[in-house]
């Protein structure tokens, strides 16, 4: 399994800038999150004509939870965000006011992001401005 998930990363994840990919075997689960559909799809169908039997405990992106906000705009200026919640963390991406962003999950401190860029990248709460989708 291990070597079947690491085949489709690289092919579907290959820079994880611009992919998240992150699943692995626990016992007899299968844990992570992806916003790659297709790359967990092709994983489903292969596990299944495998007939694996195992627990789907994957966490899809974006989170259904924020089906009906995806869209944020940036509030200030300009935004250097990060690659992880540490404001010490490695710059990831820049984006500038106004830029609409595709929200992946949300925690208790701020947001994992999409830019149009394809960038994935996290910002505090102060950084964005909640919208509906048009």
């Amino acid at each position: 399994m291990i070597k079947l998930i690491e085949e489709l990363k690289a092919n579907y994840a290959p820079d994880k800038r611009v992919a998240l990919w992150s699943l692995n075997f626990e016992n007899d689960s299968l844990k992570g999150e992806t916003n790659l559909p297709e790359a967990y799809q092709e994983l489903m169908a292969e596990l299944e004509k495998r007939e694996i039997i195992f627990i789907d405990a994957v966490k899809k992106l974006p989170d259904s939870a924020l089906a009906s906000r995806l869209k944020r705009l940036l509030r200030s200026p300009w935004l250097i965000s990060e690659v992880n919640q540490r404001h010490s963390a490695e710059l990831a991406t820049q984006a500038l006011m106004g830029t609409p962003l595709n929200v992946l999950k949300e925690d208790d401190a701020g947001f994992w992001f999409q830019t149009p860029d394809q960038y994935l990248a996290w910002v505090d709460r102060a950084g964005i401005q909640l919208m509906t989708r048009r």
